[in-house]
């Protein structure tokens, strides 16, 4: 596993981490079964049709990768399902370098008075930060 001081490491010797390294660092952080449950049971519902070309639920597309370059209309879909004071948030995602930052959509949602973030586009789902709870980290 890439750890902290992997990160510390490269940050030290001013070295970018490689793409497959950012998604080993997100992918290992874990979800309580409890929140996935608690989305699945929200967005169950929701079926998505994109283009003629992919059809079915939320989370099926999501898992396929089908949902990529849909941002906007999943999420706009997406909120319809979940508590009022649940929202969408936008901006720029820059992941690599080599590639340029591009706007982007995904949901931030409550549960147990927890604030989450839901990216349905990048298959993403995690307990959101904020900066000063990341810089504390640091």
């Amino acid at each position: 596993m890439f750890g902290i001081n992997d990160i510390l490491g490269r940050a030290f010797f001013k070295k970018e981490l490689t793409e497959e390294e950012k998604w080993k660092i997100l992918n290992s952080k874990r979800i309580d079964r409890k929140v996935i449950k608690y989305l699945m049971g929200k967005l169950s519902n929701l079926h998505i049709k994109i283009s003629g070309e992919n059809e079915g639920n939320l989370f099926e597309l999501m898992s396929a990768g089908k949902l990529e370059g849909w941002c906007w209309q999943t999420t706009e879909s997406a909120i319809v399902f979940l508590n009022d004071d649940d929202y969408i948030e936008r901006g720029n995602l820059k992941i690599d370098d080599r590639i340029p930052g591009y706007y982007h959509s995904w949901i931030c949602f409550q549960f147990n008075g927890t604030e989450y973030v839901l990216d349905p586009c990048l298959d993403f789902l995690c307990k959101k930060v904020t900066i000063q709870e990341y810089l504390k980290l640091m």
